[in-house]
């Protein structure tokens, strides 16, 4: 006889029973010895965290001093975006060390007021940049500087700036898309991120432009409208338009800082590096605003950033695709001869920034009710979210969260962005591959500036952008996710003090990088989309443990090498990859373990199931859905479900094998097969095989 204890999951030995049939299925297999239940897994002692670097002030909480023309928020040391990008100046220093006026008179504006305290603050200075290049400032590391200019070179010198198409499709060549980028829709261009639903998310913003691209330096014209509050997503526009600190999340400041030129500035080819229809725009002139001559930042990638934030934080399930839209554009401006790499990693950091503070300010209540509108509440966040689930949803004809899942999900690449089916960003690896390029385009060759071993700095509030992609999640969890998913250290300019440059939005919309310490996993199905089915596709590393309980499904699908094994206390989990498991035992105390991977999975340890729970495995047929036990193969009871996937139709009297391993000890309580068929399973010491019968 024996106890079930369903927290600690132990049994000290068992008497194998004889096997039951149930369900069109049925079991025969000789009496084995009493044999003893391995435990659990241990479990760590420590949890993973990621604490704040306290040294410097947060972004989310300095938001507001992100302004120009104010004197008071004018430096490194006050101004917020100034110092997210306080980086440069290990490769550049400018001729004047504070955020210039918007003017070159030479007479500077008058006092302004420093929001905060509502005291005058001095005047603000005027520039003594002449708007050239050399002016700007002083070089401080020649190398990447010059790398800076030669890059935008090279990729001029290959871009086709032929008529390709027509307006918007995915035939546009370089130079036309370029040229959309500068002058187009934001909203617009980012909706190709919800891809089979673009059409319906571009509506539903309000968000249109129509664009003639002639390859001239005139002809060309666009009338574009950014979007209103008046559609079906007019939370959404809102949310990513200029409310809450959308005022003071403008790029310019950090051009009127640092005063470093754009690339035709710097380049001895002059405007020929740009694209022929943006050519006469950017006409160099010694004594334009920084904004005009200003390369650092880009303030295009700061927004395309910013708004693509607030898209993926209403339609999560397409967060992944946002953000590489995002990025995807920043490169456009290098392409266009606008902007050079360094420019736009630095308006990626900004604009991700500021996407967290306007996120992050319903919980910043004191700052909300004095910077931002009020609208941008708690309540707000959850209606947005609510609004784009319920407007899409509808638009994909669903009924179910899953299948709308899988249907924003099924899309194919074509040559026609009008197309049925339509997704340029259908494929998740390579866009993972780009994703990870464009974070430091240009500059792969200078990963060592700095340590390339410092350890990774989630910035404060930056879990916000997490919230709706894993509602399951805690607060500090979803900070252990974007630390264990971060860049490595080393890059120039985004390995930034707090942490904004080294965030990967791609690898944390992928679950967890590492598992440190315990890792405790409860999905609450009542809180609908991701906490009832997730994928995790990252190559998860560590020595911690996962312990998964509640009732969702969570899909491990990358090569993951997590040591200290993993504990299954409720829901589903389902092995989507040969080594979904790590590298340690795995222990079945309730709930279902299901094995779908198109290869066998491995068990490096032992392999342990108790009675009342289901271990599904889907057979394919060649070698998919086979479990492939290290060590010891223990089932005290349970049942087992054999399914039949991918075409799959296995007759009666075939004998599949189910799991390789010393199976001395397995003995489950009832077989189901699906298709109609009936199994009797046999138990060797090389693993369990199921003939099957009508």
């Amino acid at each position: 006889m024996f106890q079930l204890n369903s927290r600690s999951l132990q049994i000290a030995s068992f008497v194998s029973l004889a096997l039951l049939s149930a369900c069109g299925g049925s079991n025969s297999a000789t009496t084995a010895s009493s044999t003893t239940v391995p435990s659990a897994p241990a479990d760590p002692s420590t949890v993973d965290s990621a604490p704040v670097n306290t040294s410097v002030p947060a972004y989310v909480d300095t938001y507001y001093t992100n302004l120009a023309d104010n004197s008071c928020y004018d430096s490194v040391t006050t101004n917020a975006a100034v110092r997210a990008l306080k980086g440069f100046l290990d490769l550049w220093t400018p001729v004047t060390a504070y955020v210039d006026a918007d003017t070159y008179s030479g007479s500077g504006l008058s006092a302004s007021t420093d929001p905060d305290t509502g005291v005058a603050c001095a005047s603000v200075p005027a520039s003594t940049w002449d708007g050239t290049a050399s002016s700007g400032g002083t070089i401080l590391n020649s190398s990447i500087i010059s790398t800076n200019t030669s890059y935008v070179e090279s990729v001029a010198a290959s871009r086709d700036n032929s008529v390709n198409g027509t307006s918007n499709t995915a035939k546009d060549s370089d130079g036309e898309v370029a040229y959309k980028v500068d002058v187009g829709s934001k909203d617009y261009n980012l909706g190709e991120g919800a891809g089979v639903l673009a059409t319906a998310w571009r509506s539903g913003l309000d968000a249109t432009e129509t664009i003639t691209y002639v390859n001239a330096t005139s002809g060309s014209s666009a009338t574009v409208s950014e979007g209103d509050a008046s559609g079906q997503l007019a939370n959404v526009f809102t949310m990513a338009g200029s409310s809450g600190v959308g005022s003071f999340a403008t790029g310019n400041t950090t051009k009127y800082y640092f005063k470093y030129a754009r690339p035709y500035m710097w380049s001895s080819q002059g405007v020929s590096i740009v694209v022929p229809a943006l050519q006469s725009a950017q006409t160099p002139t010694a004594g334009l605003s920084a904004a005009k001559n200003g390369g650092f930042a880009s303030g295009h990638e700061a927004e395309y950033v910013r708004r693509a934030a607030a898209m993926a934080y209403a339609l999560p399930e397409r967060f992944q695709e946002f953000y590489s839209a995002a990025l995807k554009f920043g490169e456009y401006r290098i392409i266009a001869g606008v902007h050079s790499p360094l420019d736009v990693m630095g308006g990626r950091v900004v604009g991700l920034a500021a996407a967290a503070a306007n996120l992050y300010s319903a919980e910043n209540s004191a700052l909300a009710s004095k910077y931002v509108n009020t609208i941008l509440t708690t309540s707000f966040k959850t209606s947005t979210r609510s609004q784009a689930l319920s407007t899409m949803q509808s638009a994909a004809g669903t009924s179910t969260w899953k299948d709308f899942y899988d249907y924003l999900h099924s899309g194919t690449q074509s040559t026609d962005s009008t197309a049925s089916g339509f997704d340029l960003y259908y494929d998740h690896d390579k866009n993972k591959t780009e994703f990870e390029r464009r974070m430091t385009v240009g500059m792969s060759g200078y990963a060592n500036l700095y340590s390339t071993t410092t350890d990774p700095i989630v910035p404060k509030g930056a879990e916000v952008l997490l919230e709706t992609r894993y509602p399951y999640l805690s607060a500090d969890q979803r900070r252990v996710v974007l630390k264990t998913t971060e860049l490595a250290s080393g890059y120039p300019v985004i390995s930034d003090a707090e942490g904004w440059g080294r965030l990967d939005m791609f690898k944390a919309g992928d679950g967890y990088g590492a598992f440190n310490g315990l890792v405790t996993i409860s999905m609450d199905s009542s809180l609908g989309s991701f906490a009832t089915y997730d994928i995790w596709r990252n190559d998860i590393t560590g020595s911690g443990k996962l312990k998964f309980k509640g009732d969702g499904t969570l899909e491990l699908a990358g090569a993951n090498t997590y040591s200290a094994g993993t504990e299954v206390e409720g829901g589903t989990l389902e092995a989507g990859s040969a080594t979904a498991f790590g590298t340690g035992d795995v222990y079945l105390g309730a709930g279902t373990i299901t094995i779908a991977a198109s290869v066998p999975v491995k068990v490096a340890g032992k392999f342990t199931e108790l009675a009342g729970t289901t271990l599904e495995l889907d057979i394919d047929g060649q070698g998919g859905g086979q479990l492939s036990v290290g060590d010891q193969v223990t089932v005290a009871g349970g049942t087992l479900h054999v399914t039949f996937v991918n075409g799959y139709t296995p007759k009666a009297g075939d004998t599949i094998t189910l799991i390789n391993g010393a199976a001395a000890s397995a003995k489950f309580t009832s077989v189901v097969v699906d298709g109609g068929l009936k199994g009797t399973l046999t138990y060797s010491s090389s693993g369990v095989s199921i003939k099957l019968s009508a």
